[in-house]
């Protein structure tokens, strides 16, 4: 199923972080939208939105894939999505230049 999606554990890294990322998206899923609506708030994302829930439960779950990724993988997809990345950003592997790049894409 992740596969078809374009996941692979190769992109993650490991059976466990695909398994953690599908236990998370399993766990979005059965969240209220008040609780779905917080996690799209915490991302940045313009407000108009908010009472969409499939527009909230799909950039909640992409900012999931992304923080699930490789760090080269998610510049990768930076890359592919024509989402700016300064040289700062290229070079770290931090939790905080992570956060700033998934927040670039779900933006996109």
């Amino acid at each position: 199923i992740w596969k078809a999606a374009g996941i692979t554990v190769q992109s993650l890294g490991s059976h466990e972080a695909a398994a953690k990322l599908f236990q998370e998206v399993e766990q979005l899923h059965a969240e209220d939208l008040p609780a779905v609506q917080e996690r799209y708030k915490s991302l940045d994302l313009p407000q108009e939105q908010l009472h969409d829930r499939k527009w909230v439960m799909q950039r909640v779950s992409e900012s999931l894939f992304w923080e699930a990724l490789q760090m080269p993988d998610l510049l990768e997809e930076c890359e592919m999505r024509s989402v700016q990345v300064s040289e700062r950003e290229r070079t770290g592997d931090d939790a905080e230049t992570r956060k700033v790049l998934v927040r670039k894409l779900v933006k996109d």
